[in-house]
């Protein structure tokens, strides 16, 4: 496993309580979060092109790599943004936006398949990340803050990765893990 995942996936928060304590106390940026119940899966509609300005300002850093011209370019906005929403081991709900490139590329493929049909890519995206990974998997979630929200939001965390199965060294070690709870043990408990 990668170092940077052993350090993170050393503390996994079940509580966003102690979570955003920790975060506003040590300063940290990235974590592990283990939802007790994943209540809802959404699609909410978004804009479909990314703000004009800032793309101009990316596309202008020519020097990024010390070329003349700038490598990068500038992908397709999707027209959506995913959130989930769920309750953590005390019962407070949540809600966390997915950013995950996985779910853009979901998204894109299975609005080609359905032909430009929006509503069916969505509920494709659903029952990958809600009905499957919610409903069959022991689900955490990887979450992500951003320098202009860290110091003062209540809630800085404003991005997150689902993680629907843990490396393999992740799971010999589960044992260890505050809370555990078996995947069919958990599986109920949503459908109650």
């Amino acid at each position: 496993m990668a170092h940077s995942a052993k350090l993170v996936l050393r503390k996994v928060y079940s509580s966003m309580e102690h979570l955003l304590k920790d975060c506003k106390a040590d300063g940290a940026s990235l974590a592990v979060f283990r939802p007790k119940k994943v209540l809802a899966f959404a699609a909410v509609r978004d804009t479909k092109e990314w703000d004009k300005d800032k793309v101009d300002a990316i596309e202008n850093q020519t020097d990024l790599f010390g070329n003349a011209e700038n490598p990068f370019k500038v992908v397709s906005k999707l027209p959506f943004k995913f959130k989930y929403r769920f309750a953590d081991e005390r019962g407070e709900h949540s809600e966390m936006v997915v950013l995950d490139w996985e779910l853009g590329m979901l998204f894109w493929n299975t609005l080609k398949k359905h032909r430009g049909d929006e509503k069916a890519a969505c509920d494709d995206v659903r029952k990958k990340y809600f009905d499957d990974f919610a409903g069959t998997k022991d689900l955490y979630f990887f979450l992500g803050t951003t320098q202009q929200f860290h110091s003062w939001a209540t809630n800085p965390f404003v991005r997150g990765n689902p993680l629907p199965s843990l490396p393999q060294e992740m799971k010999e070690s589960r044992q260890r893990l505050p809370g555990r709870r078996s995947c069919a043990r958990r599986r109920r408990e949503m459908h109650r």
